[in-house]
């Protein structure tokens, strides 16, 4: 548990809540989900130490509608990224569903992350001396790697961003 702010903030494993089954107003994942491979055992955990009414709010990637990723994009976000088995739209939103969340927005936010990771790019290689000096050249060559890894896989137009919240009626955990 963390206090930041006014509020208090805690981590844990998605496929593990809380031993002590506390309840929270909201759960929050900033491309977290993703590392998660089951993801109905995920929003089951996260329907379990919601408040009724809860939200559940995720940036996350997803694969996108009637694509299927190659042999290389498959690799990569295997390797490079750590995520398997990333589910399309439908099956994301059946998950939140079978958790008992309702009013699912389920946002494609894949032109706004494809530019993020573009410019982050770019950014990092113009950047590449002042990085190496405070860092090392092995520590900027992992990074680029994984931020080339990134923008190969939003390039290739299979791999999407998404915006997603939901709510959980009744608390069914507690």
């Amino acid at each position: 548990k963390r206090m930041m702010g006014s509020g208090l903030f805690t981590s844990c494993c998605g496929e593990s809540p809380p031993s002590d089954l506390e309840s929270y107003d909201a759960v929050v994942s900033w491309l977290v989900f993703l590392h998660v491979t089951d993801k109905d055992l995920l929003f089951a955990n996260c329907a379990k130490i919601l408040n009724g009414g809860g939200y559940v709010y995720a940036e996350d990637f997803y694969l996108r509608d009637g694509r299927t990723f190659t042999a290389e994009e498959e690799r990569m976000l295997k390797d490079d990224v750590y995520c398997e088995k990333l589910p399309t739209r439908e099956e994301y939103i059946a998950s939140l569903e079978r958790a008992g969340f309702s009013n699912v927005e389920f946002v494609d936010v894949t032109e706004t992350f494809t530019a993020i990771v573009i410019d982050r790019l770019e950014a990092f290689q113009t950047d590449k001396e002042r990085f190496v000096d405070t860092h090392s050249l092995e520590t900027y060559e992992r990074l680029l790697h994984f931020y080339t890894s990134m923008s190969t896989l939003f390039n290739g137009g299979n791999l999407g961003g998404v915006r997603c919240h939901a709510r959980i009626m009744e608390s069914s955990g507690l």
